[in-house]
């Protein structure tokens, strides 16, 4: 019986070590996977200079856009990194054999805290292009975000994926091409 237990003991760590070895050697969100960031990013630009024709931007309008986009975009990875640092520091905390209490209420008061930055500053690029379009241009752009995220403009909102007006229950013609 002994050898039995110290055989299952041994196997279940030989599978936590192969995978958290797994774990450690998967690619960080962000980092270089072989190209696919410069394919995601010619996908943006690509759907960029579309929405751009689309709205009727002018030249002004367009980099004044790229220009809120980019800040916007470098504020928001400082926050995501910020946040990922808490949370690291949460999880430490959590995993401790003695709790400490105040630590782990202050790391949760920081977390609030920096999520509310993080709804400030996408409240602020909305703010951004709403000053940048023209108010038809910005009905356009909702109803635009709002086709291609659901019915509430983002995902997880209405009509996201299958629930209520997705694909099956109230599918839309396509059109040729546009997939």
């Amino acid at each position: 019986m002994k050898t039995t237990r110290m055989v299952r003991i041994a196997a279940a760590s030989a599978c936590a070590l192969f995978l958290s070895a797994a774990a450690l050697r998967a690619p960080v969100f962000g980092e270089d996977k072989g190209g696919s960031d410069k394919k995601w990013e010619e996908k943006r630009e690509e759907r960029g200079k579309k929405m751009a024709k689309e709205l009727g931007l002018s030249a002004d309008q367009e980099q004044q856009l790229k220009d809120s986009r980019k800040a916007h975009r470098e504020k928001g990875e400082e926050f995501r990194k910020e946040m990922q640092g808490k949370r690291e520091a949460m999880k430490a905390e959590l995993e401790k054999p003695s709790l400490d209490m105040s630590r782990i209420n202050s790391l949760q008061a920081e977390i609030k805290d920096l999520q509310g930055k993080m709804d400030d500053n996408r409240l602020d690029g909305i703010l951004q292009v709403r000053k940048i379009l023209t108010a038809d241009q910005f009905k356009k752009f909702d109803e635009m975000i709002a086709k291609r995220f659901g019915k509430g403009g983002e995902r997880g909102g209405p009509g996201w994926r299958n629930h209520g007006e997705g694909p099956g229950e109230n599918p839309e013609p396509e059109e040729p091409g546009n997939k």
